[in-house]
């Protein structure tokens, strides 16, 4: 009814099975229709390597290439599209928008569109050097969770339209068991005290 479309694309050394796992608790959690992306897996060690670097391999070049003409769609048609993403999905979804604002920033409509797309990552963070003032960006990190933040070298530049959360006792990197409950129950706070948007979008009252 509100046009707005949502995407998920998963993490490092996901399944298709996790992935729909992952899929459903998101669609319980914001009560909302989730369109699944599957990022096929490399391998364990290059998927860790591609979030640390920020460097993709092919598949997940093809995926980002994938993403990036999904995402100009969507946003010709829709009056806002979410993309939440997962870990190495994280670095996926930001190298798509990065080559998306390049498409479309030289043209008239281009910082219109990119303004209706909003991605939240959660165990990622995007480099500090990327260059997406137009689109929406909230991360979130488990303190304690090694691989995200091993993963996450450089923290999101805060700005306008990019925000950090971090749980102080969050452990783990999975997103179903770690990162979606403490996000229901509160847990993430804000690096500079402002508040989640994606927070807003629960579909439960406290």
């Amino acid at each position: 009814k509100d046009n707005e479309s949502w995407f998920f694309v998963n993490g490092l050394s996901a399944s298709k099975e996790l992935l729909q796992l992952n899929g459903e608790a998101l669609a319980d959690l914001f009560n909302r229709k989730i369109n699944l992306l599957f990022n096929a897996s490399e391998g364990l060690v290059k998927d860790f390597a591609e979030c640390y670097t920020g460097e993709l391999g092919d598949g997940s070049l093809q995926s980002a290439s994938a993403l990036c003409k999904l995402l100009e769609a969507e946003l010709r048609t829709r009056d806002k599209v979410v993309l939440i993403a997962h870990s190495q999905g994280g670095a996926i979804a930001m190298y798509a928008a990065q080559k998306l604002r390049e498409r479309l920033i030289k043209s008239e409509q281009g910082s219109a569109l990119l303004s209706k797309l909003e991605i939240y990552a959660f165990a990622f963070s995007a480099p500090n050097n990327l260059a997406l003032s137009d689109v929406y960006i909230e991360s979130f990190i488990n303190k304690f969770d090694l691989v995200g933040k091993v993963a996450s070298k450089t923290k999101l530049p805060i700005g306008h339209n990019s925000q950090s959360y971090i749980n102080e006792e969050g452990r783990g990197h999975l997103l179903n068991a770690h990162y979606l409950p403490a996000f229901k129950l509160g847990k993430f706070h804000a690096v500079e005290g402002v508040g989640s948007r994606l927070a807003e979008y629960l579909s439960f009252t406290v």
